[in-house]
């Protein structure tokens, strides 16, 4: 076949595209960073980093749940922690005030110090976080202990509201959810249990006003076992925390490497981009030289 001139002027000129084309996406991947400007670049590089993108998205919102988690049973954990600390203070005062030794003005004074430490459990109990109660189960919007008061303010009983049990999950991985529910009957019994914890701080601060040391003394195996019960509460949070811990590192790691993936398939390597800068400008020089000698300075004048 014969080659005639025009056939390779239209080659050139061809080449001399191409040749535009690529200097031209060198300068903007040197400039803006990235290695795709649109799908049409890389088609199957752009559906990946889609998939990428959504997956990296899924991450961080797992990370940011986990992190409400985290903190949620952080604050359940203090509280726990804070309503042992009143406690010990209680079994201290039940173990003083059922000591005979002990007289109507002590046991007067140790009562109003009860009653301090009942006032600060329930509001320890009711505490919430956000718009989320910390022992109220699925029920969020209102104080899960409510409490009935005589005409001086002391609190004279006590009883959980509705719908404070079950369990309320965050998910935090593909198919993994944690519990965040700590049911206040959970931490601090049922109401109508003799080891309910408002309960038999009442009890206790009614026995120690009425001078009765026996009363006092009777209630000392309530006040451990309610002890005991928060105790447990406590640890199963600690567990729930641990292993919230132990998801979030992972999630981190992952997250790490979902960026990574998709930095690979979306951002230019500038040190590469400015070396293809560089090629594609000589190689654009020498394919429009090509086309000068083939066809004519003139002609190529007339052209750009």
């Amino acid at each position: 076949m014969r080659i005639t001139t025009t056939m390779l002027f239209t080659q050139g000129l061809a080449g001399l595209q191409a040749a535009l084309d690529r200097f031209a996406r060198a300068q903007r991947q040197a400039a803006t960073g990235a290695r795709l400007a649109a799908p049409s670049d890389d088609p199957e590089a752009a559906a990946r980093a889609t998939r990428a993108t959504a997956r990296l998205a899924a991450l961080r919102q797992w990370q940011r749940q986990a992190a409400d988690a985290t903190d949620l049973l952080t604050m359940v954990d203090d509280t726990l922690g804070r309503v042992g600390e009143v406690m010990a203070r209680a079994h201290e005062l039940a173990l003083q005030g059922a000591s005979d030794t002990q007289g109507p003005v002590q046991r007067q004074a140790m009562a109003a110090e009860v009653d301090v430490l009942l006032d600060t459990v329930v509001a320890a109990i009711n505490e919430r976080l956000d718009r989320r109660q910390l022992f109220g189960g699925r029920q969020s919007t209102t104080p899960p202990l409510l409490v009935t008061r005589d005409a001086q303010g002391r609190i004279t009983g006590a009883a959980w509201g509705p719908d404070v049990t079950g369990p309320v999950t965050v998910q935090v991985d593909d198919a993994t959810t944690v519990d965040l529910a700590v049911p206040g009957p959970q931490a601090f019994g049922a109401d109508a249990a003799p080891d309910f914890l408002p309960g038999v701080l009442i009890q206790l601060r009614d026995a120690l006003a009425a001078d009765d040391g026996a009363a006092v003394r009777a209630l000392l195996p309530q006040l451990e076992s309610a002890t005991d019960r928060l105790d447990l509460a406590r640890i199963d949070v600690g567990a729930r925390l641990g292993r919230l811990d132990g998801l979030r590192r992972s999630l981190t790691d992952r997250t790490t490497d979902a960026e990574s993936f998709r930095s690979t398939l979306l951002d230019a390597d500038l040190a590469r981009a400015a070396i293809d800068v560089s090629q594609s400008q000589l190689a654009y020089q020498a394919a429009l030289g090509a086309l000068r000698a083939t066809q004519g300075l003139s002609l190529v004048d007339v052209l750009r």
